[in-house]
């Protein structure tokens, strides 16, 4: 599926458009930690390792981002400068990770040149610590599937990582990594809030869930029961961002992505379509080459789905889970001057030479906003730019090109 996140190691170079503005935390020392993962197999577990390791570890210790190559640069000696700067490297391993291939049908992690394949074989190397963990129910890779640079990852201890399991995993790795042990959050807790398009609670208008519609949405129109269709109806958040759901149809912050199928009870079946995808299908779906199939199951009260999803026509296999958004009201959003805040874009617009509270009133205007990055005229392209992120980049760097904010919000006084 589409890029949301641009990964630690995967395709920084053949990423286009908003990706090329990819998030980096400006680290130095040698008590970092590296975040090593492919878009198109460990996504999920990629954001949020980083936001659940950000609040354990503290965010400047964590790295998942390699900023844009330099041109002219040696992209081998450049990835390697990060890894030597780390502690330790955790290796992202998911159902997929062994068997994806490139455009002439060979397995990426073969190639010398791939970006996970230059991370992992250099910090065995070195002699940095690596902890391979396993997504999604993903197996150690035996030594013998393994090119020969990247053999000794298979005598690594691994740990797992799993939806169900998640805060159980998250806590056994932070500790590993050495995290104090967690203290008990106090209940109760009142002041301003800042949303994550990964998290659990997600930004939610009240007017838009009273307003929201229950047409039917796509070509897959189904027998759905009138119940299910107008039980979903609403905003949610899930693993690859907000969602809003209006019928037998939804809308996601991937790539423009978009959910068309039917409801048999609490089941819903059918196919994404986003505007690119890492493995285009051979054939056209609503007029896009980026689709694959989904099924989701909802529990009884329909708060929350567990799903998968796959690429093309092939079964589902990887984990898409989800749950009703928790209604909050914006209070106000941010102004950062001279900040940028790559990553997490769902659409740019060009505003000419207007300024940057054109940007800002634009992420305030829209409930999908989370944060905003402008861009001056003149830096990426002639006009100015304005950049509306369905996520909050927890990395930020200073840059006199830009201006950033993020959107507050407040819970309803009861």
């Amino acid at each position: 599926m589409g890029a949301q996140y641009a990964g630690g190691g995967d395709e920084a170079m053949r990423l286009s458009g908003q990706a090329e503005r990819v998030r980096i935390a400006a680290m130095d020392g040698a008590e970092r930690i590296f975040i090593n993962y492919r878009r198109a197999d460990t996504r999920w577990a990629a954001s949020r390792l980083y936001d659940g390791l950000s609040q354990r570890l503290g965010e400047d210790r964590l790295f998942m981002d390699v900023d844009s190559i330099p041109p002219g640069a040696d992209f081998v000696e450049y990835l390697n400068s990060y890894v030597d700067r780390s502690k330790a490297i955790i290796v992202l391993i998911g159902p997929h990770w062994l068997s994806l291939a490139d455009d002439d049908g060979q397995r990426r992690i073969d190639d010398p040149d791939d970006f996970v394949n230059i991370e992992i074989s250099r910090a065995l190397v070195r002699g940095i610590t690596v902890i391979p963990v396993l997504v999604d129910g993903a197996a150690m890779p035996a030594e013998a599937e393994l090119p020969d640079a990247l053999k000794g990852l298979s005598r690594r201890q691994a740990v797992k990582l799993g939806h169900e399991t998640y805060g159980q995993d998250l806590e056994r790795l932070a500790r590993a990594l050495g995290a104090p042990e967690k203290t008990p959050e106090k209940s109760g807790s009142r002041g301003w809030l800042v949303l994550s398009g990964v998290a659990v609670i997600a930004v939610v208008a009240v007017a838009a869930i009273v307003l929201m519609q229950t047409g039917e949405t796509g070509d897959e129109t189904g027998a759905g029961s009138e119940t299910s269709k107008t039980t979903v109806t609403g905003n949610w958040t899930s693993d690859f961002g907000n969602m809003i759901w209006s019928g037998t149809g939804a809308t996601y912050g991937t790539d423009n992505g978009r959910l068309t199928g039917a409801f048999d009870g609490q089941t819903y079946s059918g196919h994404w379509v986003e505007d690119a995808s890492e493995q285009p299908c051979a054939t056209l779906r609503d007029g896009s080459s980026a689709w694959g199939r989904i099924e989701f199951t909802f529990d009884p009260e329909f708060k929350s789905f567990e799903g998968t999803w796959s690429y093309c026509g092939a079964a589902p296999d990887s984990r898409w889970a989800g749950a009703r958004a928790v209604a909050v009201e914006r209070a106000f959003t941010s102004y950062e001057e001279n900040i940028d805040r790559p990553g997490g874009d769902y659409t740019s617009l060009r505003l000419g030479s207007a300024e940057a509270t054109a940007c800002q009133k634009l992420c305030s205007e829209d409930q999908r906003c989370l944060a905003w990055t402008y861009v001056a005229p003149g830096y990426q392209e002639a006009d100015a730019v304005c950049w509306l992120k369905n996520t909050v980049p927890q990395g930020t760097r200073k840059d006199i090109c830009c201006t950033s904010g993020v959107a507050y919000y407040r819970r309803p006084a009861n």
